[in-house]
């Protein structure tokens, strides 16, 4: 008989901070060894957010009567490809 342990709200948004604190402290020492890497993360974090603006557009295009909405999602995927080839050849 297994028991599941629930950990408690508080617990849950203490350990979230604290992961918060150690990637904005990895950031910043990243930053402070050198532009290039801090300019790589950074760079795909914004590609992670284009596939995902792009994943949400593209799932709901059934449910959405405004063109340009799906269009704006499409292009800022083509957008940020330019910044994947950019970050691939750091």
């Amino acid at each position: 008989m297994k028991i599941k342990r629930q950990l408690s709200k508080k617990t849950k948004i203490t350990i979230q901070s604290l992961i918060f604190i150690m990637v904005l402290a990895g950031l910043y020492f990243a930053s402070i060894e050198g532009y290039l890497l801090f300019h790589g993360l950074a760079e795909g974090f914004s590609i992670v957010v284009a596939c995902g603006i792009f994943m949400l557009v593209w799932n709901s295009r059934r449910f959405l009567d405004n063109d340009p909405l799906i269009f704006l999602g499409i292009a800022y995927l083509y957008y940020r490809r330019h910044g994947f080839f950019t970050y691939t050849c750091l």
